[in-house]
């Protein structure tokens, strides 16, 4: 009995052992096969083949002097398309704010006499007490806008006075010649309206083209005629200004610019390339260009490869896409777009055995927990990722879009257990 006994306990602890070998040995294969094995799934993406540079914007720029120092009120929005002879800007001397609030003072004092006037005679109606409140309600305006130094309203709520003043004119002409004191005002009247409007020049355009209010000084150095000459120096000087305009926005100063027209159609973006780089390009040939300030990607042609200076072109590129967009600006970061690749997106560390001219290569794909080895073409790379295309027609050798591959290849085998 007791050899029986024993010979069970034998029989148990065997089976122990075995159902724990069956459940430690995929653990221990794992351990030693498969510990640390990244992976990733295959995406569908886009790569470019490009590279980033700093430029200059240059375009065909009309600039337009203020015919005195003071202020400009705009008639027309940033970047918007105008016709020739089109008013784009009021400017004001900086006194014509202190002679439009005289003026409505004096307007003030002709309406009170000619109401007083007029009441003597009992000749007011509901009709002339109406205009009184409305010219009232005006001259607060134009005191509050002196205080704002907002200079279009004032334009706009004088003509409005002017406008009342000749409905209540009309009515009050029945009264006769005003008298001597209503004259006296009216001439001083008069003579400060002639003032006012010596001080006050409405601007047009000269050409047609789009608008701009960003004037940095160097419309006239920077043309399309320059484009040909400009230095390999040159552009990097001008790279390590700041660019702002010369004016703040609104305000004029004589025979100086406050604005500009930008003429024609094109755009051109100067910069500075590697002579590998601009080596690549050709006169003409098209290529797109991203322009990161607006985020816009453009075709564009080089127009200018020149100027060599050691390793360094001065290239120029030329486009119709984004010019009013582009209007307040000078100085632009760029990607130069060589190639675009769509297709399976893989990162380039997961590929190996990579012929010499980079086209074909190997990628380790997971399926059912087992190291399958693929060959595939690579279709463009750019940094730490790829773009991948299956290569074998067979459907269990394809490679696939959501397929999960390791990341890093290096002594994965063929049918190696990979625990994901």
């Amino acid at each position: 009995m007791q050899e029986g006994n024993k010979n069970k306990g034998i029989k148990l602890g065997a089976l122990m052992v075995v159902l724990f070998l069956l459940m430690y040995i995929p653990s221990l294969f794992h351990w030693i096969y498969g510990k640390d094995i990244a992976t990733d799934i295959i995406r569908s993406g886009t790569i470019e083949d490009s590279f980033n540079l700093d430029g200059l914007i240059i375009r065909d720029e009309e600039p337009i002097d203020s015919p005195f120092e003071g202020k400009y009120i705009s008639e027309v929005g940033e970047g918007e398309k105008i016709p020739l002879k089109y008013k784009i800007a009021t400017v004001l001397k900086d006194t014509s704010a202190k002679e439009l609030e005289d003026l409505s003072k004096l307007d003030s004092e002709i309406l009170k006499l000619r109401k007083e006037k007029s009441e003597k005679q009992g000749l007011f109606s509901q009709d002339i007490i109406k205009l009184d409140n409305n010219i009232a309600e005006k001259v607060s305006a134009i005191s509050t806008a002196c205080n704002e130094n907002n200079f279009e309203k004032l334009v706009d709520v004088k003509k409005e006075i002017d406008i009342i003043i000749h409905k209540k004119a009309e009515i009050l002409s029945s009264l006769g010649t005003p008298d001597s004191q209503i004259g006296a005002l009216s001439l001083k009247r008069n003579n400060l309206q002639a003032v006012i409007n010596a001080g006050t020049r409405q601007i047009y355009a000269n050409s047609p083209g789009i608008i701009s209010y960003y004037v940095d000084g160097y419309e006239r150095v920077l043309n399309p005629n320059t484009i040909d000459t400009i230095k390999v120096d040159e552009i990097t000087e001008l790279l390590k200004k700041e660019i702002r305009p010369e004016v703040n926005l609104g305000t004029v100063q004589v025979n100086k610019p406050f604005a500009k027209i930008i003429k024609g159609i094109y755009i051109y973006i100067a910069v500075i390339m590697d002579k590998k780089q601009s080596d690549m390009l050709k006169l003409g040939k098209n290529v797109n260009v991203r322009i990161n300030d607006i985020n816009k990607i453009v075709n564009a042609v080089p127009v200018s490869i020149s100027d060599t200076n050691g390793n360094k072109s001065t290239v120029v590129f030329k486009t119709d896409k984004g010019l009013s967009e582009t209007t307040f600006l000078r100085k632009v970061n760029i990607d130069i777009i060589k190639n675009s690749y769509d297709g399976l997106e893989v990162s380039y560390k997961s590929l190996f055995d990579i012929n010499p001219d980079g086209k074909m290569g190997k990628i380790v794909l997971v399926k059912a927990n087992d190291a399958k080895i693929r060959n595939v073409e690579i279709v463009g790379r750019s940094g730490e990722f790829a773009i991948i295309k299956s290569i074998d027609k067979k459907v269990d050798g394809q490679v696939s879009l959501y397929d999960t591959y390791v990341i890093n290849p290096s002594n994965i085998k063929e049918g190696q257990l990979i625990i994901k």
